[in-house]
């Protein structure tokens, strides 16, 4: 169920953030097609995971951490920006989404990562996911400047 919630939650996220972008005046090309570009690093690693308690430290628990501190960050900007509507909508309805979605995760991790195996598989899909949101932030920084972008 925590997968599937989550599955629509961010469905719900991505129309809300395409009719904002909308309102904005930003053309479709622009976000009508999010794999125009294929599958990134963070989204081939999540798919390549094993098993549950894998997926879960790495997806919700870890991947929606990160979520929760780069919308904050955006928020943030967006309101120093003037942009009170997309602020609201990241502070009101995405990181509550994200939050809730990263204490699934923890609630699962606590009954799934019953043993040591599990355990250790856990801190290292954990690791690896926080390793590659790194690389890719970087990334974005110097190829196109970004330093303020969503997380969810």
């Amino acid at each position: 169920m925590a997968f599937a919630r989550q599955a629509g939650d961010e469905a719900k996220h991505f129309r809300m953030i395409r009719d904002r972008l909308r309102a904005l005046g930003v053309p479709a090309a622009a976000y009508a097609n999010p794999l125009g570009k294929g599958y990134g690093p963070l989204f081939n690693y999540l798919d390549s995971l094993k098993t549950t308690v894998e997926r879960v430290a790495a997806g919700q628990f870890t991947r929606e951490a990160i979520a929760v501190v780069k919308n904050r960050q955006f928020i943030e900007f967006c309101e120093r920006a003037g942009d009170r509507d997309t602020a609201a909508l990241y502070r009101d309805v995405i990181e509550p989404d994200e939050r809730y979605h990263h204490q699934l995760g923890r609630e699962l991790l606590l009954r799934l990562a019953a043993t040591a195996d599990a355990q250790a598989a856990a801190r290292q899909a954990a690791r690896r996911t926080l390793q590659l949101a790194d690389e890719l932030q970087r990334a974005a920084l110097t190829t196109a400047g970004i330093h303020h972008a969503p997380g969810c």
